[in-house]
């Protein structure tokens, strides 16, 4: 649900962001903020106008994720919207990153457009492929009344294997894992055997290495 919401704040708080980066690329290029620039060659303004609205762009996704979560807001419609927009945004910024790294690298139109097919691709593997995949498991698991050993190894194995295609097309494994999540069966009780598995992993050891990082 709020899938039109959740498209106009993704693609604003993005494409704002680049524009502005893009505008602000002439006037902070040159000392000090660019480097020698690669292979011999001049810095690529292109590429640095990019990487500024990159950074402008940028969300803290799992920190944003954890205050709503702390402030118990996650369910509420501004709370779903803004992770799942923050989500989007992590993809999109992840790629303007990679297109502003090919850029000042020199390589081909190419090359950089068979990223974003990559990504396409990717999505709708996820979206079109694996997410119907699913729902027989998550009837199983409604059916048995618990999720099972086996059952949590499958997801985590899910999860890794999005999480490393993710990082391999240069989206970065956060968004790869959100979407196999997005994607899971709406199972409450999937959902609460999952939290209550993975909460204390996650909140007490891989968020402040993740913060510290």
């Amino acid at each position: 649900r709020g899938g039109r919401a959740v498209a106009f704040v993704s693609i604003g708080a993005t494409a704002v962001p680049l524009l502005m980066g893009l505008a602000l690329g002439p006037l902070l290029f040159g000392d000090p903020f660019t480097g020698p620039g690669h292979g011999g060659q001049p810095p690529s303004q292109l590429g640095f106008g990019l990487m500024i609205g990159a950074i402008l762009a940028v969300t803290a996704f799992p920190v944003m994720a954890r205050i709503l979560e702390e402030r118990r807001q996650s369910a509420t419609p501004m709370g779903s919207v803004g992770i799942a927009a923050a989500a989007a945004v992590s993809v999109l910024m992840f790629l303007a990153i990679a297109a502003a790294r090919d850029v000042a690298e020199g390589r081909s139109f190419g090359t950089i457009a068979a990223r974003w097919v990559g990504a396409v691709l990717y999505l709708f593997v996820i979206l079109a492929v694996v997410r119907p995949a699913l729902a027989p498991f998550g009837r199983k698991v409604e059916a048995r009344g618990s999720l099972g050993d086996a059952g949590f190894a499958w997801i985590l194995i899910l999860v890794l294997a999005s999480c490393v295609a993710a990082d391999r097309l240069g989206i970065n494994v956060i968004p790869g894992a959100f979407l196999i999540g997005a994607i899971l069966p709406a199972r409450q009780l999937m959902r609460d055997e999952l939290g209550r598995r993975l909460r204390e992993l996650t909140v007490v050891v891989l968020l402040p290495v993740f913060l510290a990082y």
